[in-house]
């Protein structure tokens, strides 16, 4: 109050006014009285918007969660089916010095074949690191798309091919030679220099995310010199897919949009590791196909009331998620 006082006293005497004008006594009552009521029907207000934000709030956790839940596609199901996938060599388990010399002219080496359709598959050997990546460019409205993989095998070769170049060498993750895996040794991959030069060395890094490791190789597009990178790790069989929703969630209303490229496709591993499904857009079974029901969405826009199945399918894999829509 006494601040109050203050400013109404000096602006009277700027202004030259009269004192008279105000009764100091009557005035402060005065104001103490409206400052009185103002803060009780604060307090009024406040207490009613707390009380109808509490019963808005226990709705909306019911109904319509504010954020989606991260996915967590690992269910006892899917521990259940990962227990009878188990393979008869852990890749875990294998390991291979990094060597001062590489024999190119062993025999075994030299059978490597490299004119396959799908250098994945190699009858009677197991797959023990898979590195995969795709770049995309587009040049006066077309596009491309391109691909690379490296295959790391139990008998310690290498497979690998950038955009239908094929290469072959040898690879290592025990790059100390003491026989024993630790953060410091780097996984590498050696070609012979005068057959594939520009593969020759390849060294990865520790990758991030789902990946364990890393690696830039080179792409020869056809116009120009280009790299690629890779993610790489160890290599356990795909036992299931899921989809990733988190980006829209799953609860909508009518008229709500809906882009189902929002959505992702996870792979699951026999060691129950998931990463993104890789897409190939030459290799049919390895494009992600989605089933919506009809008439769920039209206009990008949910059209339709309801509990509905979305599905997924990819590498011979089948999944599905419910959306809800009111």
């Amino acid at each position: 109050m006494t601040a109050c006082v203050r400013f109404v006293s000096k602006t009277m005497i700027q202004q030259k006014r009269s004192i008279a004008l105000f009764s100091y006594q009557p005035f402060c009552k005065y104001f103490y009285k409206s400052i009185k009521l103002l803060f009780s029907i604060l307090a009024i207000a406040v207490s009613g918007c707390t009380r109808g934000s509490i019963r808005i709030r226990e709705k909306a956790e019911l109904v319509d969660p504010i954020e989606p839940r991260p996915l967590n596609p690992i269910t006892d199901e899917i521990r259940a089916l990962a227990a009878t996938k188990a393979p008869s060599l852990d890749p875990k388990n294998v390991i291979y010095s990094k060597l001062d010399n590489y024999d190119f002219s062993n025999q075994a080496y030299l059978n490597v074949d490299l004119q396959s359709n799908d250098l994945s598959i190699r009858e009677g050997h197991s797959l023990i690191y898979l590195f995969r990546g795709s770049i995309n460019e587009g040049y006066n409205g077309v596009y491309y798309n391109y691909y690379a993989n490296i295959y790391l095998w139990e008998d310690g070769f290498a497979t690998g091919i950038s955009n239908n170049e094929t290469f072959k060498g040898y690879w290592y993750n025990d790059e100390n030679g003491d026989g024993i895996i630790t953060d410091a040794d780097n996984l590498g991959i050696v070609c012979d220099s005068s057959a594939y030069e520009k593969y020759s060395n390849i060294v990865c890094e520790k990758g991030e995310y789902f990946y364990d490791w890393r690696a830039s190789i080179y792409l020869n597009n056809g116009y120009a010199d280009r790299s690629i990178l890779l993610g790489g790790y160890l290599y356990y069989e795909t036992i299931a897919i899921a989809i990733e929703s988190n980006k829209t969630g799953t609860n909508f209303t009518i008229g709500d949009s809906f882009d189902i490229r929002m959505w992702s496709v996870y792979e699951i591993h026999q060691n129950l590791e998931y990463t993104y499904a890789f897409e190939r857009d030459d290799i049919e079974a390895m494009q992600i196909r989605w089933i919506i029901p009809e008439g769920l969405v039209v206009d990008n826009r949910m059209a339709k009331a309801g509990t509905f199945a979305i599905k997924a399918t990819y590498n011979n894999f089948e999944t599905s998620t419910l959306v809800f829509i009111k």
